[in-house]
Order: structure tokens, then sequence, then C-alpha cells
């Protein structure tokens, strides 16, 4: 039986080198994980990959050559888990970076990439919180997706030339990151004020989250808000959306817990899941009836949306699917829906017969109101509700008399 299973193997060997899916010049130490110091490599015959590491060490320098043959790929989790990595020399013969090859190395605090790099990993180096900086090599093409993910401390970073793919959220989580900036004669990518976006500006990739400013308007040739494009910008209370949006991409808004106004134009055809969980400070959203679909999550934690504008008339609303699995979506089928609306009306508070002021006029009739005298119809009753409960009475009334006489009092002063 083993003649037989070694004549199979080897007729698929033969077979494998013929067609080509098998490296001929392959040894067997290809096979087999070495060490090197510290260091665990695979010889795969023509180059070296580097596959581990020990989890204690303090400095590694990667030699050009193990065995007299090139060190070509640091592997997939080759230094994962090495907190307490300090400094790491890498040779310039060194060409990709693998998934997770850094991950939680969160001592290092530079790294010299190799001039040969031609692609980083997806989630390579993942929670390197200590790295302030990183210069990525003009060779570089590929930046996988979540590259750079919870590198907290890094503050900016430079696209260069030769990039050519960046991954969904490669700069997720980078909390301190304040610019990236695009370098001359890349053809993918562009840069305007510290902001990523694709070469021809039809779509931001990453407004960085520790950018200064509490106000930000998008580029008006842009038509698609990409994936977590303004993850965590807390600091940002307005955002002004360009009219020839499309699309709104999943997370694209995710814990913007400053903003509290959004307006969609007419164009915008889908929003994604979770495109605006945790505005929590969000209470106005104008809607187009161009939006037929509401995925999960989209305004989830949206615990201060209270007014809801649409331009679709109640049938087109009810229309829509809404998702709202899990209540993700409780706080906006909980709102307050304006049919047929061209835009959105600010509320002013104790302004119950929508006059656009607040004054004695309003308080009286609430008191009406309160009394039920014949007529006495408030048009907005929820300007009324200063106790926020839902509710009105007399402890409204007291709150509106005691908000008119100060607003008297300072305009006397």
């Amino acid at each position: 039986m083993k003649k037989i299973l070694a004549s199979i193997m080897g007729f698929v060997m033969s077979a494998m080198c013929v067609f080509g899916g098998f490296d001929s010049n392959l040894t067997v130490s290809a096979v087999k994980s070495q060490t090197y110091g510290d260091l665990t490599y695979m010889n795969y015959g023509g180059w070296i990959e580097i596959t581990d590491c020990s989890t204690t060490v303090e400095t590694v320098e990667i030699p050009e050559k193990i065995d007299n043959t090139t060190v070509r790929d640091i592997g997939d989790n080759a230094f994962s888990g090495c907190s307490a990595l300090t400094q790491i020399t890498i040779p310039d013969t060194v060409k990709t970076i693998g998934t997770n090859a850094f991950n939680g190395c969160s001592s290092l605090k530079s790294i010299e990439l190799p001039v040969r790099l031609q692609k980083i990993g997806f989630n390579a180096f993942y929670s390197c919180t200590g790295l302030s900086s990183i210069e990525i090599p003009n060779s570089v093409t590929t930046i996988e997706g979540f590259a750079f993910n919870n590198c907290s401390g890094l503050k900016m970073i430079t696209i260069p030339t030769n990039v050519e793919t960046i991954g969904n959220r490669a700069f997720y989580d980078c909390n301190s990151l304040t610019e990236i900036i695009v370098a001359d004669g890349n053809e993918s990518f562009s840069s305007k004020d510290g902001v990523l976006y694709n070469s021809d500006f039809t779509k931001i990739i990453c407004y960085p989250a520790g950018k200064s400013g509490e106000s930000y308007t998008v580029a008006d040739s842009v038509t698609i808000i990409g994936d977590a494009a303004f993850y965590n910008c807390r600091g940002l209370t307005e955002i002004v959306l360009p009219d020839k949006l499309t699309t709104i991409e999943d997370f694209a808004f995710y814990y913007c817990s400053s903003i509290q106004t959004i307006v969609l134009s007419s164009t915008v055809q889908s929003i994604g899941q979770a495109s605006f969980y945790g505005c929590t400070k969000m209470t106005d959203i104008y809607i187009p009836k161009s939006i037929t679909v509401i995925p999960v999550g989209a305004f989830s934690q949206c615990i201060s949306l209270s007014d809801v504008y649409y331009s679709g008339s109640e049938s087109d609303w009810n229309a829509i699917e809404i998702d709202n699995s899990m209540d993700m979506n409780s706080y906006l089928t909980k709102a307050s829906i304006h049919y047929n609306s061209e835009g959105i009306v600010k509320q002013i508070q104790g302004d119950v017969n929508e006059d656009g002021v607040f004054s004695i006029a309003d308080v009286l009739l609430l008191q009406k109101w309160l009394l039920a005298v014949p007529d006495a119809n408030l048009a907005n009753w929820k300007a009324a509700d200063l106790c926020q409960d839902n509710v009105l009475n007399v402890f409204d009334l007291c709150l509106m008399k005691k908000m008119l006489l100060s607003n008297l009092s300072s305009v006397d002063a």
C-alpha cells in the first residue's frame, strides 16, 4: 500500500513540476521550520520567509541572507505578540510584510521599512501603539486593509508615488492621526488639507480622526463617502456633504459623536450599515426619498435623534425597508417624521405657535391649551415639552414662564 501511495505522490509531484504548480528547485528544507537565533524561518530554495520570533525579544536584526539564501518575506504573524520589541532592523531584500506581521508590538517606537518593500499586509501593524511616525518607501504598491489599525500614536503618514491600492480602514482607530499626505505623481490617490481622497476626488477615503477643526466641507466632486471615512471623528460638529453624493458606505460616520445635523442631498441612493452609528448628539437629519433601504445599525445609538425631515410622502416613508433587527434603528423609528420636507427646520424652544420667535404669545397659548380653551391649538407641542418627558403639563408652563423672564432680563441688561 505504501508503495502505491508513494507512486501516486510521485506522479502528483511530477505533474506539478510540469504544469508549473510546484517549484522544481524547492528543497526538502522548504517543508521544515528552522531557527536562526530568536527567529524561525522557512527556506523555499530561492528565498527565505521569516515566520516566527520569540515573544520576549527586545531587539531583532534580520540578516539579508540565511543559509546563503535571500530573506525576502516577513510572513503572517511573524512578530505577532512581541510586545517587548523596541527595535528591529529589516534588510532591504524584504519585499513583503504579511498579515498581522507586527500585531501587538506595542513597544515599537519606530521602524525603518526596506527600500524594496512592495506590500504591507492586512492588519500588519495592528496595535503598534508606540509608533508615532512611519515612512513608507516609494517601492510600496499595496497597503492592505487595516494595515495600521489602532496605531493610536501615529500622527502623520505620507502615501508615496507608487501606491496603487489602499484597503478599507487602513488607518482605522488612528485617533492621533492629524494628516495624510499623498506624494506628487501618485496616479491613484490624492490629498487635500491632509484628507485622503481617490485620484479624481470622487471618493473620500479617510478623514484623519485627530485632525483639528470642528467643521469640514467635503469636496464638491465627491460621490462616495468611503467605508469608515469619518470613523471616530469625535471633534467634528458639522460635516457639509456635496450635492453630487450618491453613496455612503458602511461605518462612514461611525461615532462622530459631536455631529448635530446631517443633510443628505437628493442624489443619495444608499447608506451603509452602521453608517451613523454612535452619532449621539445628532438631533436632526434630512433624508431624501431616493433612499429605499436603511440597513441594520445605520442609526444605532443615535440617542438624541428627535426629528427626521423626509422629502417624500408618508406612504413613501412607509415603503422604505428599515432593518430594525435587535432594535438597532429604534431611535430612527421613534423620531418625529416630517413629510414632504424641503430641508431641516430648526425648532425654537418654546415656540409652540411656530411663528419663528419665542414670546409671551407662546406662554399664553400653552396656558389656554392646558385649560382646554376652545381653538387653543399648539402648532408644535414638542417645543413646549421643556421637561422632555413627552408630557405637557403645568411644569412645562412654569419653565416657559421662567425662560421668558430670563430672556426679557437679558434684553433689558
